[in-house]
């Protein structure tokens, strides 16, 4: 069964952008973040081309397979519970499709917010900024902050600096 769905198509594309730009690697922490950044792109086309997609909206390829939901991915948090060792390169890459949850993860929450605890127990509280801003930090970032070696520290300096350029507190 071959995997169509407009997320996933989506996601496919925005690899030649963050080739063209970033030029994130496939492999480790940066494949990890490639793959992160394109599911985020997937979602955003999916959103704007169906609006009314719901819960839906944050499983990539749900019109196919549920490949990945950002919303709940099988890692979460940044060396967390489901990391992939980013060495071990005959495991997917270092994990590129497992590790690239973190950055789903942020941009949802990013996107809507939430409250909770971390895996250490921490309480976390995340005021939601919505579709619109979110995606231009991610644009922003791949095409002006994120380079070939960037890690998922930089991803968060660069999310920041991003922010701020735009006028974002």
């Amino acid at each position: 069964l071959p995997l169509v769905a407009l997320d996933i198509m989506a996601h496919e594309l925005t690899h030649g952008v963050i080739c063209a730009t970033a030029q994130l690697t496939n492999s480790g922490e940066n494949g990890a973040i490639a793959e992160g950044l394109a599911d985020v792109f997937g979602v955003c086309v999916e959103k704007y081309a169906k609006p009314n997609n719901g819960n839906n909206l944050w499983k990539m390829g749900e019109d196919v397979a549920v490949v990945r939901n950002l919303a709940s991915p099988d890692c979460k948090y940044y060396l967390g519970n489901g990391w992939v060792n980013t060495s071990d390169l005959n495991n997917d890459n270092g994990g590129v499709h497992t590790n690239c949850g973190v950055l789903g993860y942020w941009f949802y929450l990013l996107v809507n917010g939430g409250t909770g605890s971390n895996e250490s127990g921490m309480s976390k509280y995340v005021i939601g900024i919505g579709f619109d801003q979110a995606i231009q930090i991610c644009y922003l970032m791949i095409t002006s902050y994120l380079s070939s070696s960037s890690t998922y520290n930089d991803v968060r300096t660069c999310s920041i600096l991003a922010a701020q350029q735009l006028g974002y507190s």
